[in-house]
């Protein structure tokens, strides 16, 4: 996922792994994750994907990584193989994004 033209995210085809490349430490790094996790989360939404499972964030176990609450935020939640989002509760998280977007026009 990139965010102002910088990767931030990098999901293997699989989805069982993440890579992080922003420094979650700062507040910009902080905003430009939740972004990127923002748009996987649409992303996931416009796939035909009914899950995506992730086992693994910045070569940690993803329940464990230091990523892990901020997945959660996006709307991801603890599952038995790592965090997952499914597809189903989407409409809940992309919901609630459209009425962030249509306050800021």
């Amino acid at each position: 996922m990139l965010v102002d033209g910088r990767l931030c995210l990098f999901v293997d085809g699989g989805g069982a792994r993440v890579l992080s490349f922003c420094d979650e430490t700062t507040a910009a790094g902080a905003s430009q994750l939740e972004r990127a996790l923002r748009s996987l989360v649409k992303a996931v939404r416009r796939m035909a994907l009914k899950r995506l499972q992730i086992e693994e964030i910045d070569g940690e176990k993803a329940r464990s990584s230091p990523l892990a609450d901020a997945f959660c935020r996006a709307g991801f939640r603890a599952g038995y193989r790592g965090l997952e989002l499914d597809r189903r509760q989407l409409h809940d998280v992309e919901d609630e994004g459209e009425e962030e977007g249509n306050s800021e026009r």
